[in-house]
């Protein structure tokens, strides 16, 4: 931010600043008047402009002006349809303009957020009261309640500037919901009341978790999947790389919701269908990766963080999440937490080592075709070497592993860092890990199998700081 940027900040604040000391001492026509001459300022930010729509509402409601103050509510909205009390702000204009059902949706959109406010289930109780019967959800079925919390923040019949704010002032009066209705009862209308269902669910859910309530989140959660099918039945099934999905969402908190309640196996469920739901949102494999350390399946960890962070290779949190299971899993000899504990000893003795090279093949470290008698069944065959080195490369690190008969590529679990490869096949008992004589760039590492040998090829490039080093 330059000086001419800063300098005009700090006039904006101050306006608001005064605004909300004028508030204080109900001078409302000093404070109406530093919070628009604020809104004048050129180049406001959204946050800027969310407060002083907020503030200015608030004293427009004081002041009698709830056209005016409607508008206001309206716009701050649109900039962040999350805050309840500009939901409530809204609310309360409309409940005096004598729009009972505007005012009705309002109120049940600030509940959303603020689930537990008592004036808002006050006014809602009365708001109801006055609605014909069967409008008013009197017999307690929350199913009937729809809820758009956007909606209320748009209304296509007002057109007109709030009085005593200039034109240039005012908040846009348009939007693109502002659009005929489709015909009655048609698929249309169907699957938009799912959707609004749906929807209302979720944020209802969310309020919930937010106050604490694991249970009750939890079982809104699985009610608002029931309406996902229907609810984007006209959405297109392809997601876009890094992009969620509705039902994606909401098995990611329903997920959350379960390993607070200390249901693991849940949670574990639940991110498993977040991935599958949207394969490419790093949240989701963010939310698995959380599991599997809740577990201590360490490995298993790293390898879905280690996903959730290429996908968002500039979020922190991933990055940090990511480090934290791999120095788990390293600490763990690369293997779940509670194997490490029951199998150790087996784990290390079966631990491949990295030898000389076979000057006559150019392998590494090849573990013999036969196995000894007192190795494990599954002890798993592989060899390393490295190839592609020349004077304008440091080559790569191929690793190859033989699974054994009957193991699918799909029943196999592999995770790279830059110094070790873990290779897991759950079903079959096996695990292996081999440290890697040097470092390698584990983000750019490719795979391959061969369903007819039955061989998984690993292609690790050589970090460039490992480019003078040497095999030994």
């Amino acid at each position: 931010m330059n000086e001419a940027e800063e300098a005009r900040a700090r006039f904006v604040d101050e306006l608001r600043s005064r605004g909300n000391v004028a508030m204080g001492r109900d001078d409302l026509q000093a404070a109406l008047s530093f919070y628009t001459e604020a809104l004048k300022s050129e180049g406001l930010t959204g946050t800027e402009e969310l407060k002083l729509r907020g503030n200015r509402a608030a004293c427009l409601l004081l002041m009698g002006q709830h056209e005016a103050a409607a508008a206001d509510a309206r716009a701050a909205l649109r900039l962040d349809h999350t805050q309840a009390k500009n939901h409530f702000r809204l609310g309360s204009a409309l409940s005096e303009m004598g729009d009972v059902a505007g005012a009705l949706n309002s109120f049940r959109a600030a509940r959303c957020f603020d689930y537990d406010n008592p004036e808002i289930e006050r006014r809602i109780e009365a708001l109801e009261e006055l609605l014909p019967s069967g409008n008013g959800n009197e017999d307690g079925d929350e199913q009937n309640e729809r809820v758009d919390p956007m909606a209320s923040s748009l209304d296509p019949q007002q057109t007109a500037v709030p009085p005593g704010i200039a034109a240039a002032d005012a908040p846009f009066t348009t939007h693109p919901a502002a659009r005929p209705a489709a015909p009655e009862a048609s698929h249309r209308d169907t699957e938009a009341d799912a959707r609004a269902q749906c929807e209302n669910l979720r944020l209802r859910a969310n309020a919930l978790f937010k106050a604490g309530d694991m249970d009750t989140a939890r079982r809104l959660y699985t009610r608002a999947l029931g309406y996902v099918d229907e609810a984007y039945a006209s959405r297109s099934t392809r997601v876009a790389k890094g992009e969620s999905t509705p039902a994606a969402q909401l098995y990611a908190n329903r997920c959350q919701a379960a390993l607070a309640l200390g249901d693991v196996g849940g949670a574990l469920q639940d991110a498993r269908w977040a991935c599958d739901a949207a394969p490419d949102w790093p949240k989701a494999h963010f939310r698995l990766g959380s599991v599997f350390l809740h577990k201590k399946q360490f490995a298993d960890a790293y390898g879905a963080l280690k996903r959730a962070s290429h996908l968002d290779p500039k979020n922190e949190e991933l990055i940090e999440a990511c480090r934290h299971a791999r120095e788990k899993m390293l600490a763990a000899k690369g293997v779940p937490d509670h194997l490490a504990k029951e199998h150790d000893e087996k784990i290390i003795a079966r631990a491949p080592r990295i030898e000389k090279p076979d000057t006559s093949t150019g392998q590494v470290g090849a573990t013999p075709s036969t196995p000894s008698q007192s190795s494990p069944p599954t002890e798993l065959r592989h060899a390393l070497e490295h190839v592609g080195v020349c004077e304008s490369s440091s080559g790569a690190l191929k690793l190859r592993v033989w699974l054994p008969e009957g193991v699918v590529m799909a029943a196999v679990d592999l995770q790279v860092s830059s110094d070790v490869v873990v290779v897991t096949a759950a079903e079959a008992g096996v695990e292996m890990r081999v440290p890697l004589p040097i470092p390698v760039r584990d983000s750019e590492a490719t795979a391959s199998f061969s369903k007819k040998k039955g061989i998984l090829t690993i292609n690790l490039p050589v970090a460039p700081a490992a480019a003078t080093a040497v095999l030994v």
